[in-house]
């Protein structure tokens, strides 16, 4: 199976406008690891993107598009297409927020959620977890 990652994050407030420092990191270890990498910054992207490839990888921001909002809506819409790939073990599937709320309703949700201070040397070993 092909190495095949989606992280989807929005920009955080530190940033400058067109970059995403977060993101970028991710990509670049993904990439280092021998991983094909997707990113996404807005749902409708993210959507499209999840409909259109198979991944053996997903890194979605919990509130994605609702910064600093416990509204976790698009990471259950985006899990719900993935969750049969992630039940029969083909997809790897987190969620991550530096919104402890976020994290919290996702996990009552039953999707695995790391905050995103955690979520760096986790993030190694997520992607060293092979998907069959």
């Amino acid at each position: 199976m092909e190495k095949r990652i989606l992280i989807s994050l929005h920009r955080q407030g530190m940033d400058a406008p067109g970059e995403n420092k977060y993101l970028k990191m991710l990509k670049d270890l993904a990439v280092y690891r021998g991983y094909s990498v997707d990113t996404a910054e807005t749902e409708q992207d993210t959507v499209e993107k999840a409909a259109s490839q198979e991944y053996s990888h997903c890194v979605l921001e919990a509130n994605l598009g609702r910064p600093g909002s416990a509204d976790v809506s698009p990471t259950i819409k985006i899990y719900s297409m993935m969750k049969q790939r992630i039940d029969a073990g083909l997809t790897k599937f987190v969620a991550v927020s530096g919104n402890e709320e976020a994290v919290r309703a996702v996990r009552k949700a039953g999707i695995p959620a790391e905050e995103k201070s955690t979520l760096i040397p986790k993030f190694v070993e997520f992607l060293r977890e092979q998907s069959l």
